[in-house]
């Protein structure tokens, strides 16, 4: 594992813990400035390379040149070709060094923004089971309380509907009690009415008899006694 891809991961594993997906998104931004980074050096690299197999090349047509003046003209020409070719092939190596790196940091890089977009995946599909999981949490609680408020209002109809039925018991009862204490008090109260308008009679009776004594005439007086 490279240091940039344990670096992104750092930067993931800080997101994931400190805000998600912005955080993240923060992390890959900084992973793109490192690569932009990286590319900006692997090209340095290969024009210095550039540069350097052009000056072997001026510098080998140089010696050719100049081994044409000379008198051993093959030794000096083999001298020069092998002197070429061990540059060349150390600019090959140095060349191939900085595409080997730099296909192995494209890779990487591939590699992390694939764990990236897989990262922002899962914490968004996180996101989305806790917004899932607080929202069934909610209609649950909200349910809860809806069937608490239903038993409270039917448990307090039936308090009322029992209170009602007492009270109309009650008051039957009363009417009833009422009802059979004026049937029982009937009779007396009969006979007590009765006594009274037979007194009444009697009471009418008498005083018609004294009345009719009162405006009986009365007889002659008797005569005088003779002289």
């Amino acid at each position: 594992m490279t240091g940039t891809l344990r670096a992104l991961l750092f930067i993931l594993s800080i997101a994931a813990a400190f805000g998600g997906v912005p955080a993240m998104a923060q992390g890959v931004a900084a992973a793109s400035a490192a690569d932009a980074a990286a590319d900006a050096q692997a090209e340095a690299g290969r024009a210095r390379v550039a540069r350097e197999r052009t000056r072997i090349e001026d510098h080998y047509a140089q010696e050719r040149r100049g081994c044409y003046s000379r008198f051993a003209v093959n030794d000096c020409l083999n001298d020069t070709r092998r002197r070429r070719r061990e540059e060349v092939d150390a600019l090959n190596r140095q060349e191939a060094a900085i595409n080997d790196a730099e296909r192995k940091r494209r890779g990487d890089a591939a590699l992390q923004r694939l764990e990236a977009r897989n990262a922002e995946s899962s914490s968004i599909e996180a996101q989305e089971r806790e917004r899932k999981a607080l929202q069934e949490r909610e209609q649950r609680d909200q349910r809860a309380a809806s069937q608490t408020s239903e038993r409270q209002q039917r448990e307090a109809e039936a308090a009322r509907n029992r209170r009602e039925l007492d009270d109309k018991q009650r008051a039957n009862a009363a009417e009833n009690a009422s009802r059979e204490e004026r049937r029982q008090q009937d009779p007396v109260e009969r006979a007590r009415y009765d006594d009274k308008v037979e007194q009444a009679r009697k009471d009418r009776a008498a005083l018609d008899e004294r009345n009719a004594k009162r405006t009986k005439p009365r007889a002659a007086p008797l005569p005088p006694p003779p002289p």
